[in-house]
């Protein structure tokens, strides 16, 4: 193929047992309304932070909040303040939890709030039975690491790119 745009590589990582990992000071939890704010505020970051993403006005990130919390499997790891510090969620199919909007801002990075949280999402959807699973950016280490220290390991590899339609001869 000649001429491919906008390349990408993913990869595809599932959790079939969890590692022992040590739990940051705080609680999973659900959000509420209270949150809507922080939780605007977290998406708008993760879509301005992230390349590949869209980008989104602050009054669309609040939307995306209000889905949030009617999400069931949305959760945030709250910090001893009882702050939320760390967003996540699962999404079911069949028997498979998709982990998606997995979130920590800059300020709150590096004290184990992520791997918190993504530990704890992992194990619900571990003892209900699914499978979990997620795609991540390869080059982006730092979420990688919290993975794999969760115990993800990488199955295969989504590639997503756009090529010029070629016309008939």
């Amino acid at each position: 193929l000649t001429g491919l745009k906008d390349y990408f590589e993913m990869g595809f990582l599932v959790c079939e047992d969890l590692n022992s990992v040590n739990l940051a000071h705080g609680r999973f939890d659900r959000p509420n309304y209270g949150d809507k704010t922080t939780l605007a505020r977290f998406w708008y970051e993760n879509c301005q932070e992230m390349e590949y993403n869209d980008k989104v006005t602050f009054e669309e990130a609040l939307e995306t909040a209000d889905d949030f919390l009617k999400n069931e499997n949305f959760y945030v790891w709250r910090n001893p303040e009882e702050k939320a510090v760390s967003m996540g969620c699962f999404t079911v199919t069949n028997n498979q939890a998709k982990l998606s909007h997995v979130y920590t801002p800059e300020t709150e990075r590096c004290r184990g709030y992520c791997t918190s949280l993504v530990y704890c999402l992992t194990k619900k959807a571990l003892e209900a039975g699914m499978v979990p699973l997620l795609y991540t950016d390869l080059n982006y280490e730092a979420s990688n690491h919290v993975y794999k220290k969760v115990g993800y390991k990488e199955k295969g590899m989504l590639v997503n790119f756009t090529a010029p339609k070629q016309e008939a001869k």
